[in-house]
């Protein structure tokens, strides 16, 4: 029995070619590999494997730290997004040293003001299997009622996409990898964020925030205080990766980022120059 190499899970993509499946809710494309290999040959030999018709094999969403590839006439790389990381070595007084001045004395005066106005702050970090379903309702609660609501992007209470999120955090919270945070102005919540965690790295899934005080900022305090309280932990988690598109409210908290890309892997090179060709002149 030969020896598997990579596990792909390929979908088709039009009349001729296939593509990496890629659910909404994955921020990475599904290619697993030995990580001792070569993506660009084992690509080119999965493309070989498939039908002679299907001319194109695209996967996509790939992160550089787990998948690089050679340049080479068959394969085109694509930037997809640029995302973010914080890196936690140190302390939290010497990462904080390194925030923007300006971010930190808003962070401080938002405090001031919540606390003057709503009560004192908490952040609740929730690990327990049976409240993974309670903290997903109440998060789609306050997503269905802001803007994403509007847009139809939100989580909605018993929808599918709820679902998916309850049955992704039970799952992971038997395994003790689950964390919902709720920040809290006295008896009010603020704001929500959704995680797991793997080894010593912490992937940030959700935020949402309360729409009745977005004047209070809650989706930079929960940010703040959710990456104070990592410094404490035990063990220590020392990478945050928001596998999301940067946005601006991100960049002051980052330490590093990169480009995530697709790779399109061609039956032959003249195939690929004509791609690009293509694309530029429809661009």
């Amino acid at each position: 029995m030969k020896e598997s190499l990579s596990y792909p899970i390929l979908s088709q993509n039009g009349r001729i070619g296939y593509s990496t499946y890629q659910p909404s809710q994955l921020p990475l494309g599904l290619w697993l590999q030995r990580p001792e290999l070569d993506f660009s040959q084992l690509a080119l030999s999965l493309k070989k494997s498939l039908h002679p018709f299907k001319l194109i094999l695209s996967v996509l969403q790939l992160d550089p730290k787990f998948v690089t590839s050679q340049n080479i006439p068959e394969i085109s790389l694509v930037p997809h997004i640029t995302t973010g990381e914080i890196d936690l070595s140190g302390s939290f007084i010497e990462y904080n040293k390194e925030v923007p001045s300006a971010v930190r004395q808003n962070v401080n005066r938002r405090i001031r003001r919540v606390t003057e106005k709503l009560g004192s702050l908490s952040l609740d970090v929730n690990t327990d299997p049976l409240e993974m379903e309670k903290c997903v309702r109440e998060f789609a609660s306050l997503e269905s009622a802001s803007w994403k609501g509007k847009l139809g992007t939100a989580l909605k209470l018993g929808d599918i996409q709820s679902r998916f999120y309850t049955d992704v955090m039970e799952h992971f919270s038997k395994k003790n990898q689950a964390r919902i945070y709720i920040l809290r102005a006295g008896d009010i919540t603020l704001a929500m964020r959704i995680a797991i965690h793997s080894g010593n790295v912490l992937y940030l899934l959700k935020t949402t925030y309360n729409h009745q005080y977005k004047t209070y900022s809650p989706g930079v305090l929960i940010t703040y205080f959710v990456i104070r309280s990592l410094y404490a932990d035990d063990p220590p988690v020392r990478q945050v990766e928001f596998y999301g598109s940067l946005n601006d409210a991100q960049k002051p908290w980052i330490t590093g980022k990169r480009t995530l890309y697709h790779a399109n892997v061609y039956e032959w090179p003249w195939l690929k120059r004509l791609h690009a060709f293509h694309m530029g002149h429809k661009g």
